[in-house]
């Protein structure tokens, strides 16, 4: 009997990465005083695979809902699985191909200075597109014990291919407004844009004898950042931070949060089962500090 009421949920993930590359490099024929200009170029391409194997309990195609054991109807409203709480999983087979094209100069313009400059393209195709991201970086050795180093660029990453399909993942929180764990399944979306940002530091090297120190600053400025929506801030902004707050059920206003809600039954807290919640381009986002050694 024990046995017959328990069932094994899971599935099994694969990945693959094959990457091929070949990079060139040397010195030009010319330069400034403090020698020639060193070079590096490169192509790359890479091909990314993911595979998800749910067994049959867990394959939302196979069983979408508990009603599914039962009556053999796949026509769900709520496809939330047979184990609700854990959620479904549906099977996915994924493959994309990354192309890049990169290079770089070092400069050395002086005994005391010198600087690299260097550029990647990169096109993931589909929706998510290409991108050039150049970058600059120059040393400057003031003093034979005091230098100051710098760098500014433009950094790029594409979504995931989990992040793209419109198929959820389920995960668990604790929701303060419930006393308890609710239940979070959180969706991909195809027209994600790549997450971008600018990179900016500078800072001073010191050596003196058996002493040596470095202070950096450093500073990154993100648009379209990828992330996921907050569901329990979503359910606080709805019924409340903790429970016995107040609710939003029937309010206009929030009429499309309430759509994101599976509840049993009535609008209520007690009543609430799941809460969807999407994978997104989130606001900007600047990030700075300093760093001492």
């Amino acid at each position: 009997l024990a046995n017959w009421l328990f069932a094994s949920n899971g599935f099994e993930d694969e990945t693959s990465t094959a990457v091929a590359e070949i990079v060139l490099n040397g010195q030009m024929p010319f330069g400034f005083s403090a020698g020639d200009i060193g070079w590096a170029a490169g192509v790359q391409y890479r091909e990314e695979t993911f595979e998800r194997d749910p067994n049959d309990f867990t394959d939302v195609t196979k069983n979408p809902c508990v009603n599914t054991l039962s009556t053999g109807n796949m026509n769900c409203q709520i496809q939330s699985g047979i184990f609700t709480f854990f959620g479904p999983a549906a099977p996915q087979d994924l493959t994309r191909d990354i192309k890049a094209v990169f290079g770089e100069l070092n400069v050395p313009i002086l005994e005391s200075l010198s600087a690299q400059v260097a550029v990647r393209y990169e096109d993931y195709g589909g929706n998510v597109g290409a991108t050039t991201n150049p970058k600059l970086s120059l040393r400057w050795q003031a003093l034979d014990w005091l230098g100051f180093r710098g760098s500014v660029g433009s950094t790029f990453r594409g979504p995931a291919q989990t992040q793209l399909v419109n198929s959820p993942t389920t995960g668990l929180a604790f929701t303060p407004a419930a006393g308890g764990y609710k239940t979070y399944d959180v969706f991909g979306n195809s027209l994600l844009q790549p997450e971008e940002a600018i990179t900016f530091n500078v800072g001073t090297i010191i050596k003196a004898g058996g002493f040596a120190a470095t202070v950096d600053y450093w500073s990154y400025d993100f648009e379209n950042a990828l992330e996921n929506e907050s569901g329990t801030e979503m359910v606080a902004a709805f019924f409340g931070s903790t429970p016995g707050s107040p609710n939003q059920c029937g309010n206009p206003a929030f009429a499309q949060l309430q759509a994101r809600f599976t509840f049993n039954g009535t609008c209520s807290i007690a009543n609430l089962l799941r809460v969807r919640t999407n994978t997104i381009n989130g606001p900007d986002q600047k990030i700075s500090g300093i760093d001492l050694g």
